[in-house]
């Protein structure tokens, strides 16, 4: 991780916040100490004491940044994100050029003959959350758009004025997922972790179906994944003007191997 350009980036950015906007409370001070000293735990408890006290972009910055140089992603996105709210002038680029996950789908032929300048279908996957938008990928010549279309296939689609929900909300979703999933042999053997992102579609009675993989990891994850979503029960449908509609649903499913320090660290 260290090795990647964006390091170099991040502590250039990182040094100039320190130079040119020097926190007057002391456990900031403390943690730009620490980091320098290259401890990163020290400096990211001095962070969170400076957060406490006074929430600054800075702040959460460079508690980001800390959290960067220990491989932890989860963090790094999430404090980034709090820096971008608080109107940090670097960290919108940084979390969207590292806390976004973009998927590549084909376009089915039936959205096409309606939808001639569709080109493709887009998934941005928020890391280390469930959060995803959809958009399609227009393209005329030499100009290309992004723009959603409601309906696809047979009347499906991705977003609803009521999205579809799991039985008793993402908690037991979430349960179900833990109790169900068997980390494969082969994943253990050699030591794969990462996320598997799949789709599926909630029909109008709340049932699952047509689950793909989107982007998998391989080692047996992905179809331990298909498995285990099949395995799901009826949702309470989606709706659209008042009516139960298909909807199009994309989830990452997290395998992470016992000791890992972030979920999208994978071989």
């Amino acid at each position: 991780m260290k090795t990647s350009l964006l390091v170099t980036f991040l502590f250039l950015v990182s040094f100039s916040v320190f130079c040119q906007s020097r926190e007057k409370d002391n456990n900031f001070d403390k943690g730009v100490k620490a980091f320098q000293s290259e401890n990163y735990i020290d400096a990211i408890n001095f962070f969170t004491n400076s957060i406490n006290d006074s929430s600054t972009s800075n702040s959460y910055f460079n508690r980001a940044v800390s959290y960067y140089y220990l491989g932890d992603s989860c963090n790094f996105c999430a404090d980034l994100k709090k820096a971008s709210d608080l109107g940090h002038a670097d960290a919108p680029k940084l979390y969207d050029e590292n806390c976004f996950l973009k998927v590549v789908n084909i376009l089915p032929d039936s959205i096409k003959l309606k939808h001639p300048d569709a080109d493709h279908l887009e998934i941005n996957y928020e890391k280390c959350t469930h959060t995803s938008t959809t958009s399609v990928i227009y393209k005329k010549g030499d100009k290309t758009w992004s723009g959603g279309i409601e309906e696809l296939k047979g009347e499906i689609f991705s977003i609803v004025e009521s999205m579809p929900q799991y039985p008793g909300g993402e908690n037991e979703r979430n349960k179900l997922l833990a109790m169900n999933i068997i980390y494969p042999a082969k994943a253990l053997q050699y030591g794969i972790q990462g996320t598997v992102y799949v789709s599926f579609i909630v029909e109008k009675d709340g049932s699952v179906s047509n689950v793909k993989v989107l982007r998998g990891i391989g080692g047996g994850c992905d179809e331990e994944s298909v498995r285990v979503v099949k395995l799901m029960p009826k949702w309470i449908p989606g709706t659209q003007a008042g009516k139960p509609v298909r909807v199009l649903f994309n989830m990452p499913i997290y395998y992470r191997l016992q000791g890992a320090s972030f979920p999208e660290q994978k071989k």
